[in-house]
């Protein structure tokens, strides 16, 4: 080939520079769109306004609960417990704090959440324990509103399911009345975690089937088990959807045979069986079983308030009715085919709620739940026959939905992080438990520090826990050890246990069901001044009694009068009386 006739004239070619476009002019006042910008983030990182509320609602629970007071009964009894597992390294066979329950066998059927929660208690604090019944109730409503929400697609009834399950258990979980009931004292117990997995059961069971909840139902009760006796409630639950799921069948085909040949019907059996199996990864195997079961029929149980028949006289009683008439109401206008698992639950557990008040904390979340589920259902047939009385027939108009954006994660992250920083336990994790030293108090002597550091303390613990709980008799109580053994209001034992001198001989605690028969009998004979109860408290030896001046005015003024007893110690709220003579 011809190089000549490849090769390009030099002439041809342009040494000149060439001009270059010049760049579009851009006005600096112009406010870019944010929307043109492009959202990079991954799809699973992006949601909507609605999750952004939720959320808010979720962190308004958690914060709102972390500024509670601390009730005074069963909270520190059970961290009594925790306590002696952990220094001992096992579970007690028998009872081992209350002197006069000794040699009573004893199923800890919440060794775990009394474990866990003095291990938190001992790590950050008492600012801890709100924080922990904050994060179980807020849990619970985070799982209503999701499953809600879900299935409805509704912001609203989401957060009417939430309103529901906190009107209707709002007296199992807070005590005291307070101004309309706000800040109550929350008691925090077990309980609350067995609530949680109540509700989150209730959550697997009527979402997606699949293959997570062969293994998400096992997980859970095995370890539900080893944290509140309350499992029980879980399987009756699953066991109702079977049952409700064979009856279904029944109604639709009007054949027996069939009710019990279905598919979902045996795999709802599976579930229940898998539960109940999984339940048994417990230090006591079958023996945890018999011991729910038959905790109701304890008679001690008879006279505490908390486990006597629901009445409309209770606050929580007439918050129930209105439930009760709210879902009648909605379940005669619902266009919803109602399954028979309704019908069970609502009138199994209401019906368990009247037998004894303490059921209704099991009942609130099922109602809140089919209440928002059928309330959504008339609300749509009232859209529906609007549309109809306006005789549209222009072509129909759908809403799109809200674009999902990652800023809209930003922003619910950013109210996770300001409803945790506005709460005690937050500022104790970020800026640490003990309290800024003032300026007047720099380069004092260590010993005014730790003086000052201590009252502060006391401070912040009172301030903590409800004015209800004897923490000035209990310190006199450890400054003055008492001789032999001491009467006690049964509310004020667990705290007694927990802050009181070590070897302490309470008379009773909150786990009534512990105590023997004839001894519980005997501190309510002479609570109630009966017959004989001077001779009661000499023959158990009493020589140190700590009682309530309200409750109590008449026993106190009954031994201020008398030449055997003098008293040792009062405040505002509890008197410390001791025998002249003790009892040996």
């Amino acid at each position: 080939m011809n190089i000549s006739e490849t090769e390009t004239p030099v002439e041809a070619v342009s040494t000149e520079p060439q001009p270059v476009a010049a760049a579009p002019e851009v006005d600096p006042n112009e406010k870019l769109d944010e929307r043109a910008l492009q959202d990079r983030m991954p799809d699973w990182f992006k949601t909507s306004p609605t999750f952004v509320w939720l959320t808010l609602s979720v962190g308004v629970v958690f914060t709102y609960i972390n500024y509670c007071r601390l009730w005074h009964t069963d909270l520190w009894g059970h961290l009594s417990y925790g306590r002696l597992i952990a220094e001992t390294g096992g579970i007690p066979s028998t009872e081992p704090l209350m002197p006069l329950s000794r040699g009573v066998e004893m199923i800890d059927t919440a060794w775990l959440s009394q474990l866990f929660a003095y291990f938190a208690f001992e790590r950050f604090g008492i600012d801890v324990l709100p924080a922990l019944a904050g994060i179980s109730i807020a849990a619970c409503v985070a799982l209503l509103e999701y499953r809600l929400y879900r299935q409805t697609k509704s912001l609203f009834f989401a957060l009417l399911a939430a309103a529901i399950f906190i009107w209707t258990d709002y007296r199992q979980i807070f005590a005291g009345t307070g101004l309309l009931g706000l800040f109550s004292p929350v008691i925090i117990r077990p309980q609350m975690i067995g609530l949680l997995c109540f509700i989150f059961t209730l959550v697997i069971i009527t979402g997606r089937k699949g293959l997570w909840q062969w293994i998400a139902i096992p997980v859970l009760f095995a370890f539900w088990a080893n944290t509140h006796g309350s499992f029980v409630m879980g399987l009756g639950l699953l066991g109702s959807f079977a049952i409700g799921q064979a009856c279904d069948v029944l109604r639709r085909t009007d054949r027996f045979d069939l009710a019990f040949k279905g598919r979902e019907f045996w795999r709802l059996v599976m579930l229940t069986e898998v539960a109940a199996a999984a339940a048994l990864l417990n230090p006591y195997g079958l023996r945890l079983y018999a011991e729910v079961l038959s905790f109701g029929g304890n008679s001690n149980l008879e006279d505490l308030i908390e486990w006597r028949p629901l009445t409309l006289q209770m606050g929580q009683g007439q918050a129930a009715a209105a439930v009760a008439f709210l879902l009648v109401v909605l379940y005669r206008a619902t266009p919803r085919r109602i399954r028979t698992v309704e019908a069970f639950l609502l009138f199994g557990l209401g019906g368990l709620s009247l037998w004894t008040s303490r059921f209704l904390i099991w009942w609130g979340p099922i109602a809140a739940y089919y209440a928002a589920l059928h309330g959504h259902a008339v609300w749509k047939k009232y859209q529906h026959s609007q549309q109809r009385k306006r005789k549209e027939t222009g072509p129909k108009v759908i809403a799109s939905p809200t674009p999902r954006r990652s800023l809209w994660t930003v922003v619910a992250i950013g109210v996770v992080w300001i409803c945790f920083a506005l709460t005690p336990i937050g500022s104790t994790i970020l800026h640490g438990q003990d309290p800024v030293l003032p300026d007047e108090m720099v380069g004092a002597p260590q010993e005014e520090i730790d003086a000052w550091l201590a009252a502060e303390r006391d401070r912040h613990f009172r301030r903590m826990v409800s004015t209800s709980t004897p923490v000035a008799a209990t310190r006199h109580l450890v400054n003055q050890p008492p001789v032999g053994q001491v009467f006690n209001r049964y509310e004020w034992g667990d705290y007694l246990l927990w802050a009181g001198p070590p070897e302490l001989k309470v008379f009773s605690a909150s786990h009534v069901h512990l105590i023997p028969e004839g001894v519980w009998e005997d501190q309510v004979l002479i609570s109630r001044l009966r017959t004989q109860w001077e001779e009661v408290l000499e023959r158990y030896g009493v020589n140190t009694v700590v009682l309530d001046n309200t409750r109590d005015r008449v026993m106190i003024q009954f031994l201020q009068d008398s030449e055997d007893w003098q008293e040792t110690y009062r405040d505002n709220q509890a008197t410390v009386l001791r025998r002249r003579e003790p009892i040996e």
